[in-house]
């Protein structure tokens, strides 16, 4: 094999990195898919590619949305943790105690962000 020659894998590669950036420049599916086949690719094949990058991007953000929830909730809970012990020890002996908004809102604000994510993964 030549250097020029490409492998299946490199072509592979470079039509789903062609197709990323199709996607990310908000083309839509039936030009990309258009563009595709100009290019030499039957239909059927250049479909396969965009629906199964659109599928990947999908599950991708999906997965990014529940993992800020997930460290949303921990953060709003360490937050809550954090008040409620202090304001007890406060309570009991006198002093002071902190009020640990700044968790607590950082946790609103991610999980806000991953629901967000999920909600515009399911309208894609």
């Amino acid at each position: 094999m030549s250097e020029q020659e490409l492998t299946k894998e490199q072509v592979l590669e470079a039509l789903y990195k062609y197709v990323a950036e199709q996607i990310k420049n908000k083309i839509p599916d039936e030009q990309i898919v258009s563009s595709l086949r100009e290019k030499g690719l039957d239909g059927e094949a250049a479909g396969n590619i965009v629906t199964s990058l659109r599928k990947a991007i999908r599950d991708n953000l999906r997965k990014k949305g529940l993992k800020n929830i997930g460290v949303g909730a921990a953060w709003r809970a360490g937050g809550i943790v954090v008040t409620v012990v202090t304001l007890g020890m406060a309570s009991r002996g006198g002093g002071t105690y902190v009020v640990a908004w700044g968790a607590v809102l950082f946790g609103a604000v991610q999980i806000l962000t991953g629901i967000v994510q999920v909600l515009s993964n399911m309208r894609s």
